[in-house]
């Protein structure tokens, strides 16, 4: 397989390849498992944890596989067949503590995407839980469904609280953006030890830095974004795809 442009250059073009491998054995692996235990259900019981785990591994792993894509250079119509299925999965995992970040990227990627209804509804199932409490998710789930109560507080301030005089209409200087990026957003998750410095580890687990939610808001609001194109972790082609 070959990719026009690798967009993380963290990494070089064979190991995004192999990482994407990798998870499509996964897949097959789990899957094949799962159906197995499915035509045994009688038995097994409808709770069977083997089913409920292999869920969780699938929804997890296909949202680390969404983004890995969008690192290597797969097509944006690639990574939008790659989201529905992700979607699908993703229900299935969001008691876990990494809900809401994994909740953030989902939505921004969804903004970014522009989906269509029937993965709106499915999307708002996975964050309502997040999105009740939560600004940014508030902010970002009002542009794809209107209605939806809003939040005035942020479950996780550092670094989205930088984005608030975007989200309350005060801002549009792209150069509060740019410090987001370059100043706050990676050095502010330095708590996620499955995500921060993954680059560095040696069990290939790293599949991309990306700030999906300061694209989805440069979407939403229409900013002036033309100086981000080569600022790290901006996805600046996924924000302009439909352009």
């Amino acid at each position: 397989r070959s990719f026009d442009l690798v967009r993380d250059k963290n990494k070089p073009h064979e190991y995004f390849v192999h990482y994407l491998e990798k998870k499509e054995h996964l897949f097959k692996a789990i899957e094949s498992a799962m159906e197995q235990r499915t035509k045994a259900v009688d038995f097994l019981g409808e709770n069977d944890r083997g089913i409920t785990n292999g869920y969780k591994s699938l929804g997890l792993n296909y949202i680390f596989y969404t983004i890995a894509q969008y690192s290597a250079g797969e097509t944006i119509e690639g990574i939008k067949e790659t989201y529905g299925k992700t979607l699908r999965y993703a229900e299935r995992i969001w008691e876990e503590n990494k809900g809401y970040v994994l909740s953030l990227w989902l939505l921004s990627i969804g903004v970014l995407l522009d989906i269509c209804d029937d993965k709106k509804a499915l999307l708002k199932n996975i964050v309502k839980k997040y999105a009740k409490k939560d600004k940014l998710l508030w902010f970002l789930m009002e542009y794809l469904d209107k209605g939806t109560k809003e939040a005035t507080h942020y479950l996780m301030p550092l670094p989205y609280q930088y984005l608030d005089e975007y989200i309350e209409g005060k801002q549009q200087d792209i150069k509060l953006l740019t410090k987001y990026l370059t100043d706050y957003w990676y050095d502010a998750h330095a708590d996620l030890d499955w995500w921060y410095d993954s680059h560095k580890s040696p069990n290939n687990t790293y599949y991309g830095y990306w700030s999906f939610e300061a694209g989805a808001v440069a979407k939403i609001l229409h900013l002036d974004d033309s100086s981000l194109k080569d600022v790290p972790y901006y996805p600046y082609d996924l924000v302009h795809y439909k352009e």
